[in-house]
């Protein structure tokens, strides 16, 4: 599995309860642990490590809908996003990480 399809199913576990934007990911130059709430989308709450340099950011919409606005590496060139809605992945070299 590549590491962005990682990066976006991490993220698709990560919703928390509220129909709001989260960044568990900020970038850190260290392994950082991410807590995540039980919610509507995600049923039980569990903790993660990010990865150094990573970002993700999410939205969680409704009870079946997660958008990954971006998940990248600071160090990488493609950002990522996605949605639960149909599955799909896309990567684009435009803007910053």
């Amino acid at each position: 599995m590549k590491k962005s399809q990682l990066l976006l199913a991490i993220a698709a576990a990560a919703a928390a309860g509220s129909a709001s934007a989260a960044s568990p990911c900020t970038g850190a130059t260290a392994p950082t642990p991410a807590t995540i709430a039980a919610g509507t989308f995600i049923q039980t709450g569990f903790t993660f490590n990010c990865s150094k340099n990573v970002k993700l950011d999410y939205t969680e919409t409704s009870a079946t809908l997660l958008t990954v606005s971006k998940a990248c590496s600071i160090k990488g060139k493609t950002i990522y996003s996605g949605t639960s809605d149909s599955g799909s992945l896309t990567g684009t070299t435009t803007g910053t990480c």
